[in-house]
């Protein structure tokens, strides 16, 4: 819920359907990206850096239910695509190595590995 131009990430916001459109489109790239490189079949693993510079708190609500963020769709999607790669027919064994950078402007709203 926005609030002067800020959402208020305690509790969490609900959800937007422009939010949840966001993350379908970085979910679906990701995956696409690294099934395009694994198919090239050049190297066994890939190096990958990502940035998400308006990463937000990373949780939602939708309902009674909790909606991940960015940073999770993007966790999610590389370890996913990851999976999926090492299980179809043209690779036998390929290796994500990514490095994730996730920013925002809100500093309050950021969660951090020690949850705060």
């Amino acid at each position: 819920m926005a609030s002067s131009g800020k959402y208020i990430w305690s509790p969490h916001p609900p959800v937007d359907r422009h939010t949840k459109v966001k993350h379908g489109i970085i979910h679906d790239y990701i995956d696409e990206y690294i099934h395009t490189l694994a198919k090239r079949r050049v190297a066994v693993k890939l190096k990958l850096s990502i940035f998400d510079c308006f990463c937000g708190g990373g949780l939602y609500t939708e309902g009674t239910a909790e909606h991940l963020g960015s940073p999770f769709q993007i966790l999610t999607a590389v370890k996913d695509a990851e999976a999926s790669v090492q299980n179809q027919d043209y690779r036998d064994s390929y290796n994500v190595d990514a490095q994730y950078l996730f920013s925002d402007n809100d500093e309050e709203g950021v969660i951090t590995e020690s949850g705060v």
